[in-house]
């Protein structure tokens, strides 16, 4: 299948029943998924995340760079660009190892799911091939916060993170 700019991505309203993130979906602080047509379904979710991330816009480094300014002044920990290493084999990768800026919690040939713990909030997302939906892939994001900080956190990035989700669902483009 040949996809363009025009293919829709669908914020869903739930996880697929078939997510590692349907556990912790019930005690989030905040939660989106969208779903897009895969133009290659033998694609596995760690060659979607590779591709993903490798084509993450500039802008969203912009901001990944901003971020971490201002969040080094009130003493979170920074994360840097999200980039990989391109020759780095999908074979090599294990569970523990960094993809991007995040680290890789489960691996299987439905799902990834990477993320961050720290201070502030845990964040899960998830790349998914939904065994119920064949030829799409969903990208969820889960997070809990665990404090004051961390809900102070989330009010701009809540607002800003379907932006940057779509955007990169649109250049990834599979």
């Amino acid at each position: 299948m040949q996809l363009d700019d025009k293919m829709p991505i669908r914020p869903l309203t739930s996880l697929p029943a078939d997510s590692d993130l349907c556990a912790l979906r019930s005690s989030a602080d905040f939660w989106d998924a969208y779903s897009t047509p895969l133009g290659d379904i033998s694609l596995t979710p760690l060659a979607i995340a590779q591709h993903t991330f490798g084509k993450t816009p500039a802008w969203v480094n912009a901001l990944l760079h901003l971020r971490d300014r201002l969040i080094a002044l009130v003493g979170i920990r920074t994360v840097g660009a999200m980039t990989i290493d391109p020759s780095k084999p999908l074979a090599a990768y294990r569970v523990g190892d960094k993809l991007a800026i995040f680290n890789i919690f489960t691996l299987s040939d439905r799902e990834i799911v990477l993320g961050i713990n720290d201070t502030h909030l845990d964040v899960r997302v998830a790349l998914i091939k939904p065994a119920d939906a064949p030829g799409t892939y969903v990208t969820a994001t889960v997070v809990k916060t665990h404090n004051w900080l961390g809900r102070l956190y989330m009010v701009p990035v809540a607002r800003v993170h379907p932006i940057i989700v779509k955007a990169m669902m649109r250049k990834a483009r599979l």
